[in-house]
């Protein structure tokens, strides 16, 4: 299991990886959580959390299923296996996210359990593009690639395509790009999933995560996939939502309190990491959940107000709601999004959530395993009990282009070399030559001569003509130095721009299969 406030760091390394625990310990982080969940006195509006749990995994499978047997060939999961889950956005992300795919299914499948991955369509989706590499090794650049001619303007689960010439395109645009450094991408293998998948999904990232689990498949992994709009509009999330509305208070109070402490265990300054504070606004309290008018893309931070017998639902913008308080309170919930009322969860919720109900092992990557770290916090304080554990998984890739791999580290030793010629010039001059000599040896003399005080001008006037001196008879090597150096910032210049982590899986070749399954 992780331990509160571990530091993560991403493998430098390509072809490095990274598991916490290491993956032979996760049975026991699995066993421990299954021992764990049945010791919990906890209930969830009124409700054991143990018979909720049964409830909210039958729920979840059966909506996995349906799901992902829409575009691929799904048999029926276990009842009894484990429930191990994972999750990221639609996106084309880089290999290191892909990677816990590949581990989700392979520890699934050891443990004859069940691999949920959480589309995470509630997040807001910046861009519809990809970074690709193009010109040549000399002059390389990136381009930034279009899937679609508009920017997204709200959460996955909004968008709708604009272009689809240009989606059904992408594939082969970016192949083009990407033909200087790599023949044959993955994105020509699995592009056309995506593209046949648009008959099924609205949205064109919904597309892209059908298409790559659907090509996940070829490649021999067992999986469900289940957007996490879906799940949020459960009975059973209803139930968990119902929880925090009533005591809204309370959960903003332990919140921010904890929050405050991991920010000064890990010295974060910044007010919006990992997550911002809770606010409470004229009765108002804010909870960690979005929501928003069925047809908008704009989503908003949800506020509750608690009154004798309702509960106040606002955005504080468009949406008012008033909520009779009791035990109908959960199925008023549910029955929100019948209402046009969309209710989600945010990133801290989402996985409180699944590690509390819906799952037996959550996997991680380097960012959800920082934040989550606080989130362990919050359910000691707030629902009294020991978190089931998370472990952390991910993964470093380089496009397979070949290139000097120059660093910053190395201009830095060669400016420090430049520097020591300006100012140390006497360490690298031709001391066969008399007139050099007697010039370093002289510098030696000046420096055992420093006056107290009085004359220290005089000195320092002797001491800077002898220094040029020296430089100018080391004159040469400082010009050779300087091309070196020149040389050297372009190479990094590449280096960094070529060798980033973060460039989507589907630029790859088919050697990156073999690399992520081993």
């Amino acid at each position: 299991m992780t331990s509160t406030h571990q530091r993560l760091r991403a493998p430098q390394a390509n072809g490095q990886s990274l598991q916490v625990p290491p993956l032979a310990d996760w049975q026991g982080t699995l066993l421990h959580n299954q021992a764990l969940v049945g010791t919990y006195a906890l209930h969830l509006a009124g409700h054991p959390i143990a018979s909720l749990q049964r409830q909210a995994q039958e729920e979840l499978l059966q909506l996995a299923v349906a799901y992902s047997s829409q575009y691929r060939n799904v048999s029926e999961p276990p009842t009894s296996g484990a429930i191990v889950m994972g999750g990221h956005q639609p996106t084309l992300f880089h290999p290191g996210v892909w990677y816990k795919n590949f581990v989700l299914s392979h520890f699934a499948k050891q443990e004859d359990g069940v691999a949920v991955n959480l589309v995470v369509d509630n997040d807001f989706n910046p861009l519809r593009s990809i970074r690709v590499p193009t010109g040549s090794l000399a002059q390389p650049r990136i381009e930034a690639i279009d899937y679609d001619t508009l920017s997204a303007q709200g959460p996955f689960e909004t968008e709708r395509l604009h272009s689809p010439e240009t989606f059904a395109g992408f594939g082969k645009k970016v192949s083009d790009a990407l033909k200087p450094f790599v023949n044959d991408p993955l994105v020509n293998r699995f592009w056309s999933y995506a593209v046949e998948s648009l008959e099924l999904m609205r949205q064109p990232s919904l597309a892209i995560a059908a298409g790559r689990h659907r090509f996940e498949e070829e490649l021999g992994q067992q999986t469900l996939e289940i957007p996490v709009s879906q799940i949020c509009q459960t009975g059973t999330f209803s139930i968990f939502a119902a929880e925090l509305f009533e005591r809204a208070a309370e959960f903003r109070e332990v919140h921010n309190a904890q929050l405050i402490g991991y920010r000064q265990v890990n010295r974060i300054r910044s007010q919006s990491h990992p997550v911002p504070e809770l606010r409470a606004l004229d009765g108002w309290v804010e909870l960690p959940f979005w929501i928003w008018q069925s047809g908008s893309t704009s989503r908003n931070p949800l506020f509750v107000k608690r009154e004798q017998d309702i509960i106040r639902v606002s955005d504080r913008k468009d949406t008012q709601l008033s909520l009779e308080r009791g035990v109908a309170l959960a199925e008023q919930i549910h029955r929100l999004e019948t209402q046009g009322v969309c209710l989600r969860t945010r990133a801290l919720t989402t996985t409180m959530y699944a590690r509390l109900v819906l799952c037996d092992l959550f996997l991680h990557g380097i960012g959800g395993g920082k934040y989550d770290q606080l989130t362990d916090e919050i359910i000691r304080q707030f629902f009294a009990v020991e978190p089931p554990g998370f472990t952390v998984v991910t993964a470093t890739h380089h496009l397979p282009i070949r290139f000097p791999r120059a660093t910053e580290m190395d201009l830095a030793r060669l400016r420090n070399r430049l520097r020591d010629l300006k100012y140390h010039a006497e360490h690298f001059g031709d001391f066969g030559n008399d007139s050099f000599q007697a010039e370093a040896e002289r510098k030696v003399e000046h420096w055992r001569a420093i006056p107290r005080a009085g004359s220290k001008k005089v000195w320092h006037d002797e001491m800077e003509r002898i220094n040029e001196q020296l430089r100018q008879a080391t004159n040469s090597g400082r010009i050779e130095l300087e091309a070196e150096i020149d040389s050297l910032r372009r190479k990094v210049h590449v280096a960094q721009m070529l060798g980033s982590r973060e460039f989507s899986f589907c630029l790859f070749d088919e050697a990156l299969i073999e690399q992520l399954k081993a």
